[in-house]
């Protein structure tokens, strides 16, 4: 593992959102995975996990798993994502905002897209073709837009089903990332 001056662990954390929107300002964040870089196995936030969020108005029924992922975040040395500069990020700082939370600190950011982009030249950045490409065994997965419809409308019911198979695919994402 490597070491901070003084010989702390570089706390790397590999991560990706699943929302409900692109768009931070009418959209929600569902599910955080990460996967801490020293630990064994992935973790999944869920807005299904926080008690209350259904009493909240509907802008702001996220709150609860926004702030929690600040907090995530700001324990990590460095964060690793795709696509996570232009979208996962922006987003996590977006909705912070509109909950009136604090904004994340400045923190090292790995984005493997931009690496992609700017190092390499595939015929296209997605992660899917870059696993695919790599023959990782991990690829990421895509989830049918049946589920994706079937979580959001059945959201207030705490769809497992579908939650499940989202959550899957973060894990799938975070052992990608961590290739």
């Amino acid at each position: 593992m490597d070491r901070l001056p003084g010989n702390e662990a570089i706390r790397t954390l590999y991560w990706d959102i699943e929302t409900t929107d692109l768009n931070a300002d009418f959209g929600e964040l569902i599910h955080f995975g990460y996967w801490w870089h020293h630990e064994r196995k992935p973790r999944l936030l869920s807005i299904n996990d926080y008690r209350g969020w259904k009493r909240l108005p509907v802008e702001r029924r996220d709150k609860y798993i926004v702030a929690a992922v600040r907090e995530v975040i700001t324990q990590a040395d460095v964060i690793v994502g795709h696509y996570s500069s232009k979208f996962d990020l922006p987003f996590i700082q977006t909705r912070l905002l509109v909950h009136r939370l604090h904004h994340l600190p400045k923190v090292t950011h790995v984005d493997t897209w931009r690496i992609a982009r700017g190092q390499l030249k595939f015929r296209s950045n997605r992660m899917a073709n870059i696993a695919e490409k790599l023959e990782l065994k991990d690829l990421k997965d895509k989830v049918d837009a049946r589920i994706w419809r079937r979580l959001l409308a059945t959201m207030r019911q705490r769809s497992r089903r579908s939650a499940s198979t989202v959550f899957r695919t973060s894990v799938r994402n975070g052992r990608w990332l961590r290739s």
